[in-house]
């Protein structure tokens, strides 16, 4: 059973650890198509060497820029051509470009090869425009791949129920997962805390994302409570201009955007992390992946109830309502109050991250797709 993987973000050695796994469980090499560079965060990563000879890169010129929805490889069929797989997983929507194209290539020069797409999909787009600025060709797109798609991995039980009624392609719900080794459990101890209770964000700062809800929540908590808020995005300006009018401006420290291998460092600097998202016409938060990064190493969490925040929290967090800002405010005093409360909401975040989001069980669910064909 010969397998191409095609994943945008595997640019990254530290983004490959789920398919050296899956290599070594199958027992035999994993084929992997990326992009000679991608761009997360604002940070570009450019192609980087793997080790593992069970798994073996390759890379591809593409166009259309950083964008998952639009880019198209430029080497897709030669690789195909070359690794001559029985199976090609992209992890990539069935409305991409990327997906369009793989599907149009192997319909008509490999017609054999089985495929299997992704969605983090938790908006019905047949009631709702695309959230895409030529969104009426996506449409067409998916009319189009979805015929020829054989099974549809789905990271939120959302998207499972949206998937299943799409098409005739079999659903199959695999969590999002990390490797536990990289985030060791280790919740700061009180002889380790400062004068000051750090309540930290990490991701975009965009509207979506709600970070002038923490902002006017930390304006409403003592003064001994600081804000630090890890990221780049198109609202950070005005955050920054909130956070003076508020007069509390010395009590945020703002730092750029990281990869994805300081998140732990990051990560271990917060007592609390925070994940304010708010829901809008087009998008809604799909997982929160920086939950479950934080849960894993002890930092306990506090999200609102968008998206599918509530389902990867569960009780191993606090929940507020989005955009109320007073209860988060409250729910941040909570937890700066009651230790007790505070020691029990990282025990169990760590037991969820390795009972539920391990590589170890993503691995096995994809092994189990493969052997569906």
């Amino acid at each position: 059973m010969r397998i191409l993987i095609i994943d945008n973000l595997a640019v990254a050695s530290s983004r490959r650890d789920l398919y050296r796994l899956l290599a070594k469980q199958i027992g035999e090499p994993i084929h992997l198509l990326v992009p000679e560079s991608w761009r997360e965060q604002g940070i570009i990563t450019y192609c980087e060497e793997e080790k593992d000879y069970n798994l073996k890169i390759y890379e591809s010129p593409f166009i259309f820029g950083y964008r998952h929805q639009r880019i198209v490889y430029l080497k897709l069929k030669k690789i195909i051509g070359t690794v001559k797989p029985d199976i090609i997983f992209i992890n990539s929507e069935p409305e991409n470009f990327n997906t369009f194209h793989l599907v149009l290539t192997v319909s008509k020069y490999f017609p054999k090869i089985r495929l299997a797409c992704a969605t983090w999909r938790n908006i019905d787009y047949r009631n709702n425009p695309y959230p895409y600025k030529f969104g009426w060709i996506n449409r067409l797109i998916e009319s189009y791949t979805k015929k020829r798609i054989d099974i549809c991995v789905v990271y939120s039980h959302t998207a499972e129920y949206m998937m299943k009624e799409l098409a005739g392609w079999s659903v199959v719900y695999i969590p999002p997962s990390l490797n536990i080794e990289d985030f060791q459990f280790a919740p700061k101890q009180t002889s380790q805390k400062t004068d000051s209770f750090v309540v930290g964000y990490l991701g975009r700062l965009s509207y979506e994302k709600g970070v002038d809800i923490l902002v006017k929540a930390i304006s409403l908590t003592d003064k001994d409570i600081h804000g630090l808020i890890v990221g780049d995005g198109p609202e950070k300006e005005n955050l920054k201009m909130l956070a003076q009018n508020l007069g509390i401006s010395h009590r945020i420290k703002w730092n750029d955007a990281v990869g994805y291998r300081d998140i732990p460092s990051v990560l271990t600097n917060f007592d609390v992390l925070v994940l304010p998202s708010r829901n809008t016409k087009f998008w809604k938060e799909q997982f929160g992946r920086v939950l479950i990064e934080a849960m894993a190493l002890g930092v306990p969490v506090i999200g609102s109830n968008s998206g599918d925040i509530p389902n990867v929290i569960g009780e191993c967090g606090l929940i507020f309502k989005e955009n109320d800002y007073e209860e988060l405010a409250n729910s941040i005093k909570r937890l700066t109050d009651d230790s007790d409360l505070l020691k029990t909401l990282l025990n169990r975040g760590r037991e969820k991250v390795e009972k539920e989001y391990s590589i170890g069980m993503a691995s096995q669910q994809m092994i189990d797709i493969f052997h569906k064909f």
